[in-house]
């Protein structure tokens, strides 16, 4: 009868304090151990492709209202129209080198305009949205 083999164990990262305390107290236990050094981080990859979705922001509606006083007659219309919605600007920003942003995030829609109110009060327009890309 032959005796049992003992376990291998597959430790990464060795090289540092603990990996290399763990690795002692394997082999003291019985154990056989592999040790595997992590590799090296690779080379940052540039994106030179991207695909996005831009939308200009929807502007408010408009409101339906008629002014309603006591002493006066025939108040007629007094609602107030909607905002603009905001524009999208692409601006050209020397400090980015690749289109690595719109990886991670590919849809850009500019704020919309604010709802108009009675009493002839226009709603707010939208925030214009600006989006950074590189020269080129």
């Amino acid at each position: 009868m032959s005796a049992p083999s003992p376990k291998v164990l597959l430790i990464t990262g060795a090289s540092t304090g603990i990996g290399a305390a763990t690795a002692r107290a394997a082999v003291g236990a019985g154990h056989r151990v592999a040790l595997a050094a992590r590799s090296p981080p690779s080379a940052p990859m540039l994106y030179d492709k991207a695909r996005i979705f831009v939308q200009a922001g929807r502007g408010g509606d408009g409101c339906k209202s008629f002014r309603r006083e006591a002493h006066v007659p025939r108040g007629g219309p007094d609602g107030g129209d909607g905002g603009r919605g905001g524009a999208v600007v692409l601006r050209c920003d020397d400090s980015l080198r690749d289109l690595q942003t719109f990886k991670r995030k590919a849809h850009y829609k500019a704020g919309r305009g604010r709802h108009g109110e009675g009493a002839l009060r226009h709603g707010a327009s939208g925030d214009d949205l600006i989006v950074r890309v590189p020269p080129g």
